[in-house]
Parts: C-alpha cells; sequence; structure tokens
C-alpha cells in the first residue's frame, strides 16, 4: 500500500539530505503526481503555480525555477494534507 499521507514538515525536519529542492530528478515526479490528481501545475521563469482547472492558481515566485517549483510542491502537499479526509480514501492494495 501507498502512503497518500505525509506530515511534510516532520518530513522535511528528518529527511534533510534528500535533494528534492537541489534536484529536478527528485522533484519532478512529484509534480506528475500533483497533475495526476487532476491539479494544472505551469512553471515559468521564476514562477511555479498549481491550482485546479476552474478555480485560481497558487503563485510562487523564487530566485529560480526548481526554488519556486519546490516552494509550490511543498505547498501544494500542505494543502492537500489539510483538506484531503483521509478517513474516506479508498486504498488498493493489490488484491
Amino acid at each position: 500500500m501507498g502512503v497518500d499521507y505525509v506530515d511534510i514538515d516532520t518530513y522535511l525536519e528528518t529527511n534533510k539530505e534528500l535533494p528534492y529542492h537541489t534536484s529536478w530528478d527528485w522533484l519532478m515526479p512529484v509534480v506528475q503526481k500533483i497533475e495526476s490528481l487532476g491539479y494544472v501545475f505551469t512553471i515559468q521563469g521564476s514562477k511555479a503555480e498549481y491550482g485546479e482547472m476552474i478555480s485560481e492558481t497558487r503563485c510562487f515566485i523564487a530566485e529560480d525555477k526548481l526554488s519556486s517549483t519546490y516552494k509550490a510542491v511543498v505547498e501544494f502537499i500542505k494543502e492537500h494534507n489539510r483538506t484531503t479526509d483521509y478517513n474516506k480514501v479508498t486504498y488498493y492494495d493489490g488484491e
């Protein structure tokens, strides 16, 4: 069974050595997962945005493209965890 809920602050504190903030190879699969959930994720210059197709987007600007994308991903995870009722999530264990 995969993990769908992560407390991002705890995760970042205990996994400081993971290179999500410095490597596109680590960060882009997370962006792709966000898009697979039905969200639009746009990266342009030093700006990254995410949102639902018919709603306002959340915009993050940083010193470079990777940093703004990382900030957007972290904020998406925080918001997703706040708004998802994990008691109603159905998990598929492959059987």
